[in-house]
């Protein structure tokens, strides 16, 4: 069935892997009791027109002595050993998780598309797509004593047999042995160019300079706002949007100052970035942070209780920018009437910082509108993909054919942190933004993969002014997580390292560009070149900065599709 000659793939490349399929069992270990019915006996493997036959028995055998049933010797000749053991450890690995959030999860609109995408891959034992059979087998396994693990979920699969499509297998590795490829290289060529840019740079002493990594002159004052949009309805509530906003105001300030926008990301809260908009604040800034109620952590909460079951709603790709314009209404409103705004806020120019999801929310405000053509080409096929944040992108394809100008011009800036954008804004989108952009990629996200969601879609943007920040190694969280977490899989794998210390860069580099482009400082422009995150980096996380497109390696011959799937 292998090539006897196959090279054992790099470990690096095995190692990935292995996250990703670590990712995949956390993200299945989440479903509801049932009884059980039928169990799995035999794993039949497929290559064309190739079978192999490999007994349920003998991989727990393995699992639990680490012996390689004569079935799976091959593996030896493409795995390293210390993968194999990784993976014989992932099999047995427990997931503790309740029934209900398991239930809640694979009935979910996301995670139902995740199951119909994998299912492609693991079929039924007649050979049809195994998504009903995955959903009932883990959420019986999730039932277990010990809880869900890999063993358990195929002892439950309900059909004797079980079938893997080994030739989607290999495509997945061939697609990731690319955006490997692609990815390092392309960070090879960033540092090259990030060392260019600092010997064209002037010579300047940043030690002489304000730290912008510390806080800045001014006190701090937090108030809560509860805003109510009646014109729009949101979760549980079909009459109205009511939003809390979390409000940082400068003290003894002598004019009104400008006015900055945070947009957290799916699954999160306002209060993840009260270090930052305090931060910023202390700077000379107003900022507000929205809770957007249908894609926030309280949305979570709900499907884990049972209390709802759908969504996020596609209805959240046009109400977060509007989260965002009717706050600003709000605080022009609240500027006419109400004493303590009263000359206090600058609504002139507005600088908006989003994460995630939230970079999108900030994209858009400026892109305008969502791209239903880029859409439809990407989320066309339900195969498997490594860019698990079009599972989320999607979810757009269900709005109406209704065309809404998402727009705001009173954004003269965006800072996006690692942004879900490539298929739901396209380039024809990213070629609308006309105000300076600052775009942040880790290079081992895993939810949002640098080489789609940012490094391409960065090289979409026409304005003048743009710049590329990259964290080395960096996760999904590790620009915008102010606090150190707990150690473990999931945070290492989702998260990403040295939070508190990517953390610290995002606030000084926040600063700088929020300065020079909503304040108008021109002063702070010496912090917007290469040289400055160069003199902030630390070799645990390493950060720089470009200001041009980086010419990404074998993309001229790729079309963006075959990137992004």
């Amino acid at each position: 069935m292998i090539d006897k000659n196959h090279r054992k793939l790099p470990k690096y490349l095995s190692h990935i892997l292995v996250s990703l399929l670590s990712t995949h069992l956390s993200f299945l270990g989440i479903a509801m009791m049932a009884e059980q019915a039928h169990s799995a006996e035999t794993i039949h493997v497929n290559l064309g027109p190739v079978e192999r036959t490999i007994s349920v028995d003998d991989i727990e055998t393995f699992a639990e002595e680490g012996e390689l049933p004569d079935e799976l010797k091959d593996l030896n000749r493409v795995l390293d050993d210390e993968v194999i053991q990784q993976i014989r450890q992932l099999l047995k690995q427990p997931i503790a998780v309740s029934a209900l959030e398991v239930s809640q999860l694979t009935y979910a609109p996301l995670g139902e598309d995740f199951l119909e995408r994998l299912g492609t891959i693991i079929q039924t034992e007649s050979g049809q797509n195994g998504f009903y059979a995955l959903r009932s087998a883990v959420i019986l396994a999730s039932n277990e004593p010990e809880g869900f693990t890999l063993i358990n979920g195929l002892h439950y699969f309900p059909t004797e047999g079980i079938r893997i499509n080994l030739v989607a297998v290999f495509e997945i590795i061939r697609e990731l042995n690319t955006f490997t490829n692609i990815r390092d290289t392309t960070l090879e060529a960033i540092a090259r160019q990030s060392a260019q840019e600092i010997e064209s740079s002037p010579d300047i002493d940043f030690s002489q300079l304000p730290d912008l990594q510390q806080l800045g002159e001014y006190a701090v004052q937090k108030q809560e706002l509860i805003l109510t949009d009646e014109s729009r309805s949101s979760l549980l509530n079909a009459n109205e949007r009511q939003f809390n906003v979390d409000l940082y105001l400068p003290n003894d300030t002598s004019q009104p100052v400008p006015v900055i926008g945070i947009s957290h990301g799916l699954g999160a809260q306002r209060s993840e970035f009260s270090v930052l908009a305090n931060h910023l604040a202390s700077h000379g800034f107003a900022v507000f942070v929205p809770e957007h109620v249908g894609s926030n952590a309280e949305l979570g909460q709900l499907i884990q209780s049972g209390q709802y079951f759908g969504k996020p709603d596609a209805i959240e790709f046009i109400d977060r920018p509007q989260d965002i314009s009717f706050v600003l209404d709000e605080l022009e409103r609240f500027s006419q009437t109400e004493s303590d705004f009263q000359n206090r806020l600058d609504l002139s120019q507005v600088g908006i910082i989003g994460h995630s999801f939230g970079g999108y929310t900030a994209l858009a405000l400026a892109a305008g509108e969502i791209n239903e053509d880029q859409l439809g080409e990407t989320c066309s096929s339900n195969t498997p993909t490594l860019n698990l944040s079009l599972i989320l992108q999607c979810q757009a394809v269900e709005l109406p054919p209704a065309s809404i100008n998402l727009s705001d011009s009173r954004i003269s800036a965006i800072l996006a942190l690692n942004p879900v954008s490539s298929a739901v804004l396209g380039s024809e989108g990213f070629s609308q933004v006309d105000v300076p952009v600052m775009m942040v990629q880790s290079s081992q996200d895993i939810l949002t993969p640098m080489v789609p969601e940012q490094l391409i879609p960065f090289s979409w943007l026409t304005t003048e002014d743009k710049y590329l920040v990259t964290l080395v190694p960096g996760g999904h969280g590790s620009a915008n997580q102010a606090e150190t977490f707990e150690e473990n899989l999931a945070n290492s794998l989702l998260t990403g390292p040295n939070t508190d210390l990517g953390s610290r860069y995002t606030r000084a580099l926040s600063v700088a560009f929020m300065q020079r482009y909503v304040s108008n400082q021109s002063s702070y422009a010496s912090y917007l070149n290469a040289a400055y995150p160069a003199y902030m980096s630390q070799e645990m996380l390493n950060v720089n900065l470009v200001t041009n497109s980086i010419e990404i390696p074998g993309f001229s011959d790729r079309p963006t599709a075959s990137l992004q799937n």
